[in-house]
């Protein structure tokens, strides 16, 4: 084979070789895949009283581009959320609950490639309902002691001592005005012991509250009828005290009776007819000094 032929095939050996990639290392590479966005809670379980706002945080990493939140919450409190940098601060505030109960919400995060979610939970304390379980629990042991009328039996002791002593009427006359009132409070809590309303019922209620199958809502409606009950019972004792009153210009007429619990259980404390509160300090008002004085002292009564 002559050499033009030879020169001729190794030519065109190149140009295929050339034309295929035949020979090179250059083939191009596919690009890494991006990192995962990663998120993570400082903390997913929170604890709140109603009403008022707990807090929490997602710590972002490989975070891309452009980040967004978004939440997915049933209930009727509020989530907002604050993107500063890596870190997302993530607020709940609980709604007025009529239990003590646990909501659930999720948190979405997005970036410019991929988004996460993160669910939390949140126990919500019903602040007032508990308190309503102590002031009712207040009333359960009175119901219990059947001394709910232990006050206007003070104040009637003191007045009748008075008049006796400002010489109004006689001993005699004073031992029967308290034979009188005896047996009006002797009825008075009979009255009381003989309605739907005892101590095993009250205790009922508050267990079922704690349960969860009694609301907030009810179990205020059982405090207010054995309030209301005692209102009403004790008026023929107000009678009867104010019966004295009339007779000396030195006590005061009572006016109208509220049962409510603050420390415990009064029909005066918290009753704005005698008073007022200031600083959290229940005052009584000048013309029923009288009555405080009784409520405070240890042996005026005796």
């Amino acid at each position: 084979m002559n050499k033009k032929i030879i020169t001729l095939i190794s030519t065109a050996s190149l140009t295929i070789l050339s034309a295929c990639g035949g020979g090179s290392d250059s083939s191009s590479k596919p690009p890494p895949a991006p990192t995962p966005l990663s998120v993570t809670a400082s903390n997913s379980s929170l604890s709140t009283n109603e009403l008022e706002t707990a807090s929490t945080s997602i710590s972002l990493t490989n975070a891309s581009g452009t980040v967004t939140t978004s939440n997915n919450y049933s209930g009727s409190g509020s989530i907002s959320t604050t993107i500063n940098g890596n870190v997302i601060e993530v607020n709940f505030t609980a709604p007025d609950v009529e239990n003590n109960i646990e909501e659930t919400f999720t948190v979405s995060i997005s970036d410019s490639d991929e988004t996460k979610s993160l669910t939390f939970t949140a126990n919500i304390t019903n602040t007032s309902g508990d308190k309503l379980v102590s002031d009712i629990s207040q009333v359960k042991i009175a119901f219990d002691q059947q001394d709910y009328f232990a006050e206007l039996s003070n104040i009637f002791t003191t007045y009748n001592k008075i008049v006796t002593l400002t010489s109004v009427y006689s001993q005699s006359v004073a031992n029967n005005h308290h034979t009188q009132f005896n047996d009006v409070l002797t009825s008075a809590n009979a009255s009381v012991t003989a309605n739907e309303i005892t101590p095993e019922s009250i205790q009922t209620a508050i267990d079922s509250y704690n349960s969860n199958t009694l609301t907030e809502t009810e179990l205020s409606v059982i405090f207010n009828d054995a309030t209301a009950l005692l209102n009403e019972k004790s008026l023929p004792l107000l009678t009867s005290i104010n019966d004295i009153a009339k007779q000396s210009d030195k006590l005061p007429e009572l006016l109208e009776l509220s049962f409510q619990v603050n420390s415990s259980l009064s029909a005066f404390i918290g009753n704005n007819n005698y008073g007022e509160w200031a600083d959290n300090t229940w005052q009584y008002k000048t013309d029923f000094s009288i009555i405080e004085s009784v409520l405070t002292s240890t042996c005026l009564a005796q």
